[in-house]
């Protein structure tokens, strides 16, 4: 585990205080790759930029406001008698919580079909409870036709509940950019 948290120290009393100062980072991005991926011989990486009627669209399918207007995505690939077989789609998002980004990363199946996801950086000074395996482990199987619904198919955490929201959202969006931008292709 890497953390790259300081804490602040003294108060004008002379009382030491914690006080998150730097968020933790859990997984780089070419570490949570090897996770979702580890027989993958190499990756390439493309940029979605999405425009206003995509944008649009999006939240049509997925019932999540898109705010950001790129989505980076690395397919993976094994090497297999000279040729290159797809082996799925990484895709590296970050969302709000309660008051700051999480950042995460999602790996699907050539059919867009989540396979796993995993939490890289929290910045929250709570809920990092979402980091948890059996939380994390609900959204494998799931596609976008999956409800995909905190408090129905998604268990909510006590105290993490916005972080909850935000990643669910989020990988609801990523099941969507799947369905409009790659399946098929």
């Amino acid at each position: 585990m890497r953390l790259k948290s300081t804490y602040a120290a003294v108060t004008a009393a002379g009382i030491f205080i914690s006080v998150p100062a730097a968020a933790t980072s859990y997984l780089s991005l070419e570490e949570a790759q090897k996770i979702f991926f580890p027989e993958a011989s190499h990756f390439t990486r493309e940029k979605i930029i999405f425009s206003p009627e995509q944008k649009k669209e999006l939240k049509n399918r997925t019932g999540v406001t898109v705010t950001n207007i790129a989505q980076p995505i690395w397919r993976a690939f094994k090497s297999e008698n000279s040729k290159a077989v797809l082996l799925g789609y990484f895709i590296f998002d970050a969302v709000i919580g309660k008051h700051d980004l999480i950042d995460y990363a999602v790996g699907l199946s050539p059919d867009g079909t989540v396979t796993g996801v995993e939490i890289l950086t929290y910045r929250e000074s709570y809920g990092s409870e979402i980091r948890n395996k059996h939380w994390r482990k609900q959204f494998r199987g799931k596609t976008l036709s999956s409800p995909l619904k905190l408090n129905d198919d998604i268990q909510n955490i006590g105290g993490a509940t916005l972080s909850c929201r935000g990643v669910t959202e989020g990988i609801k969006k990523i099941l969507g950019v799947y369905e409009i931008f790659l399946k098929g292709k």
